[in-house]
């Protein structure tokens, strides 16, 4: 049980949010859309191990990709 939140500052003129957590191949292990600068991710969707998450922005006319950060999740 658990989740994991997520939060992020806005981006401005940014219509809503892509979440991506990868793996460190990265493949994406899950994903949320949301119009909001947070995002909750259960714990069991995820699993455990060394991953990274980043934020994508969509806008009018494009996209804007954060940067990933590191996220490491330990198996309980």
């Amino acid at each position: 049980p658990g989740q994991l939140a997520f939060v992020w500052r806005p981006v401005r003129g940014a219509r809503r949010y892509t979440l991506e957590v990868l793996t460190p191949e990265g493949s994406v292990r899950a994903m949320r859309e949301t119009t909001d600068t947070t995002a909750v991710i259960p714990r069991s969707e995820i699993g455990a191990g060394e991953l990274r998450w980043g934020v994508r922005s969509q806008m009018d006319g494009g996209e804007l990709r954060s940067t990933t950060r590191r996220l490491t999740v330990n198996a309980r």
